[in-house]
């Protein structure tokens, strides 16, 4: 797909970040069934686990939300290299102006 107005950019993004957002939710649900699989031979009580299980559970929480959390480190990838191709389609658009305002202003001298 050629982008080349700003507004299919928006539209491009807006689907990648739906698409995260659906990664998102499945990698959290695999946290949740790795935490209820731990948590099952107490009931499903963090609270009745033993120190080492709920560090384990804390630990891939921790880890979760640093990789896949709204400020984590994918999002943050993803929300720079947004920027960055909007950064690059306004200077393309910019110059592509320019231009076309320059061969405007030569011709009117013919």
């Amino acid at each position: 797909m050629s982008i080349k107005t700003m507004t299919d950019l928006l539209k491009k993004q807006e689907a990648e970040r739906q698409d995260f957002a659906i990664g998102v939710y499945d990698e959290w649900q695999l946290f949740r069934k790795m935490e209820q699989e731990l948590l099952s031979p107490y009931d499903g009580a963090y609270e009745s686990a033993p120190t080492s299980v709920q560090q384990k559970i804390a630990q891939a929480r921790e880890d979760y939300f640093a990789e896949w959390g709204s400020d984590g480190r994918l999002a943050a990838l993803m929300e720079a290299r947004h920027n960055k191709e909007r950064e690059k389609l306004a200077e393309r658009q910019n110059i592509a102006e320019q231009l076309q305002t320059r061969k405007k202003q030569n011709d009117r001298g013919r």
